[in-house]
């Protein structure tokens, strides 16, 4: 779930801006949704009584979102140099 929202915020982030900036795809593109990950199974844990927060969980939504924002760079390398 987590790959497939920072796949759309490449998308929309690529489709929207010409120039690139790294520090806020990295901050929009990865940072933001695994902290919201963390947050949601800490409300999990602690605010609900029918749910638990769960370490795997986090690692498992860490993992698509990481490996989503290599496979974005990956991308946005070769296409800057297409264009060169």
């Amino acid at each position: 779930m987590y790959g497939g929202l920072c796949l759309i915020i490449w998308y929309e982030y690529l489709r929207s801006h010409k120039s690139i900036n790294a520090q806020k795809i990295t901050l929009y593109g990865y940072i933001c949704p695994v902290a919201m990950s963390g947050l949601l199974e800490l409300a999990q844990e602690y605010l609900t009584i029918c749910r638990s927060g769960e370490w795997l969980d986090l690692l498992a939504n860490t993992t698509g979102a990481t490996l989503t924002y290599l496979i974005g760079w990956l991308i946005l390398k070769r296409f800057v140099q297409s264009k060169k």
